[in-house]
Order: structure tokens, then sequence, then C-alpha cells
């Protein structure tokens, strides 16, 4: 894979192959995925939130690991998109009666 645009279109066994054989990064993919959500995101408005410094400790831990030897499979490294029905941040479950309710628990 050589641009990183192809990640947005790339299947998750496809990354997770490339992950575990190093030849993409955790960090490489998640800063590929974060560029995309902001250039598209205005848009889109696919994302109420981005954790995006989360995802960005999350993907240095799982580069180390893979490193390591320590591939947990095929979600380890990949980056996700929560729907905004589970609490986590702001959490509007699509109705504008919760539009600015905020969770008090997180359920990641």
């Amino acid at each position: 894979m050589t641009s990183r645009d192809e990640f947005a279109f790339a299947s998750i066994s496809e990354l997770a192959h490339q992950l575990q054989r190093k030849e993409i990064s955790p960090v490489q993919l998640v800063a590929a995925t974060l560029d995309r959500i902001d250039a598209t995101d205005g848009r889109l408005g696919a994302f109420y939130t981005v954790f995006r410094e989360a995802a960005i400790s999350a993907a240095k831990t799982a580069e180390k690991e893979i490193q390591r030897g320590e591939y947990r499979g095929p979600l380890h490294g990949i980056p996700i998109g929560i729907k905004d029905i589970f609490e986590c941040g702001r959490t509007t479950c699509g109705s504008a009666s919760l539009a600015n309710y905020v969770a008090e628990q997180d359920c990641r």
C-alpha cells in the first residue's frame, strides 16, 4: 500500500495482515484516518467527537506491542468509529432532545 488515502478503501482484513507483517504501523494508520476525517467530515458530518489524543496514544501502544511480536489479532492497531448510542463523550443517539448530552460514564 503506497498512498495514505488507500487505507480508507482497504478492508480490515487487508490492513490487519499488513499490520501483522509490519508493512504499515498503527501510528501510520491512525494518522491517515485522522487526516481523512479532517479532510472529509466538514462535508459528511459523520463524527460528533474525535478522540484524537486517545487514538494516537493507543496506536503508539499497539505499535510497540506489534514490534515486540505481541500481535493480538485482526483488530489490534485498527482505528474504529463508535456510533453515538454508546456512552462515550457526546452521546446524542441521533435525537434532538439529546443534542447536548455528554455521557457521565464512559463505555470505553
